[in-house]
């Protein structure tokens, strides 16, 4: 066994041993006996895990803690780090703690380590990488919601109290806040929205540039009707790497996925060619080339975790390869990125697109074949019957070439799923560590390879 593999295989153990709530609760309340405090872990749920063999891994929990009468609901984040990362940063959250950037809980510490685990715990809003998160979470109704702009009201609203919610929260990269706002009788007149959404961004370049991407698409949806919906664009507050925008009505199209239908994914084309031709401000670029070279990573971690799929994988990525210099090449345009229905919200009658992170200058059949990808997950998943995926994809092909003034290049848009089958949805079962993801990841190559057949590549 080479030395890759038993590295993989360790890692893969301690994963897994960080998977189990049964020992992390053992383990952090050995570190809390240790330390002499009377608080002790109750219990502990996993409620998101991000892994890549041989790379990050990182878990959300929901835990719940206690110390005599007290009890306390909280979310902590954790990574698998060596005593002497861990040590370090142990000192870095003590001087944040002191310096009043890092939130004390009222029960337990900022940040743990769990040698018997090899687990470095950090309390939310305490974030390693998310250095405004802790300040931006601690203000009940953030000072900066006075400044955003909307309507014909322009700024200088006065939000009376704010309830906040935490939406999603990715360690280290970004945090999705909700704020239900009741505002003074004269905000409310000039339409201050009821709801507003911040996302903390764990850098000011990255957080304004996404910002900037949903304005210019927020302002051409305002003209150009065939458009998705987009929330309206708030404000960036430079201080706290904080991206604002408005609510928006509906629920994740993926919630309904089954019952999904061809002239809601007719509306989705239509308003998908719309956003193909909006100008903006984008200037990160992913050409099919790049395609390719993010296949081969991809495929290369999905061979790792699972080995018995490796020739399937090798001979997919290869049949990719052989193929590239034939496809014919259209200029770049602004591109989703990870279209999908997850970030489609209906409220039975009109679609909203969420999620601006990703958007990137890309072939035009990118957004297309992400959706198509995804279908054949949700299928792959038991969330849409069989056949659904296929048939829903062609139709919002259809729907999209017939919006669109370049011709049809079903070869490239054949390529492209394919790749983005094995590079997303295989990889996504190796990345969340799914019971089923061995099945789930032959299903995916399987329609992989049919796409690669149809294309007749």
């Amino acid at each position: 066994m080479s030395e890759s593999t038993l590295q993989s295989a360790a890692q893969l153990a301690a994963v897994r041993a960080a998977l189990d709530p049964a020992r992390v609760v053992a383990a952090w309340n050995a570190w809390f006996e240790r330390a002499g405090r009377a608080e002790r872990a109750d219990s502990v749920a996993v409620q998101r895990l991000f892994y890549l063999p041989g790379g990050v891994c990182h878990v959300v929990y929901q835990a719940v803690l206690r110390r005599g009468p007290e009890i306390e609901s909280q979310v902590l984040s954790a990574s698998l780090e060596d005593a002497a990362d861990a040590a370090e940063y142990l000192g870095k959250t003590e001087r944040k703690v002191a310096n009043g950037k890092f939130v004390t809980p009222a029960l337990g510490a900022a940040a743990y380590y769990l040698p018997e685990l090899g687990l470095m715990l950090w309390t939310f809003p305490n974030d390693p990488k998310l250095k405004t998160l802790p300040a931006q979470y601690a203000a009940a109704a953030p000072e900066a919601l006075a400044a955003l702009e909307w309507g014909t009201g322009g700024a200088g609203a006065k939000p009376l109290s704010a309830t906040r919610t935490v939406v999603r929260y990715i360690p280290r990269k970004r945090c999705v806040l909700r704020y239900d706002i009741a505002w003074d009788p004269a905000s409310v007149d000039a339409g201050a929205p009821p709801v507003v959404y911040a996302k903390v961004y764990e850098d000011a370049t990255a957080g304004r540039a996404a910002y900037e991407v949903q304005a210019a698409l927020w302002r051409a949806s305002q003209t150009d009707h065939r458009m998705l919906r987009i929330p309206s664009a708030l404000g960036f507050d430079t201080k706290s790497w904080t991206a604002f925008q408005g609510g928006a009505p509906g629920i994740p199209l993926v919630q309904d996925a089954a019952h999904v239908t061809p002239w809601q994914v007719n509306v989705i084309g239509r308003g998908l060619a719309g956003l193909h031709a909006v100008r903006s401000p984008l200037h990160a670029v992913q050409s099919l080339d790049d395609e390719l070279a993010k296949l081969q990573a991809s495929a290369a971690l999905v061979a790792v975790a699972h080995p018995t799929v490796r020739a399937e994988v090798e001979s997919i990525v290869a049949r990719c390869t052989a193929a590239l210099p034939g496809l014919p090449r259209l200029p770049l345009v602004p591109s989703h990125g990870t279209f999908k229905m997850a970030h489609l919200l209906h409220d039975g009658q009109r679609m909203t697109l969420v999620d601006y992170d990703s958007f990137v200058q890309a072939d035009p059949v990118y957004d297309v074949a992400n959706f198509s990808s995804d279908l054949h997950y949700l299928e792959a998943s038991g969330a849409l019957p069989a056949g659904r995926a296929a048939r829903l994809g062609a139709a919002l092909h259809e729907s999209w070439c017939a919006n669109v003034p370049w011709g049809r290049r079903d070869a490239v848009l054949h390529w492209m799923t394919a790749s983005l089958l094995v590079r997303k949805q295989a990889l996504k079962c190796v990345k969340h560590l799914h019971g089923d993801a061995e099945a789930k990841v032959r299903r995916v190559l399987a329609d992989a390879r049919a796409r690669l057949e149809e294309g007749r590549l």
